[in-house]
């Protein structure tokens, strides 16, 4: 039973270290598109008005 929890402890660990991973990639992106101007500011309305027009 030890060996299992001990298993268990590692891929939860591999499983955290993936998820920093993947959203410090994501914060990398976002930040990039910032810099870049490709980012808009609104009210939900206006994005969801947005999502429509496009449909």
């Amino acid at each position: 039973m030890q060996d299992r929890e001990i298993i268990l402890d590692i891929l939860k660990n591999r499983l955290s270290q993936e998820r920093r991973k993947q959203l410090g990639e994501e914060i990398a992106e976002v930040r990039q598109d910032y810099q870049k101007r490709k980012v808009k500011f609104g009210k939900v309305g206006d994005f969801l008005a947005a999502l429509d027009e496009d449909l």
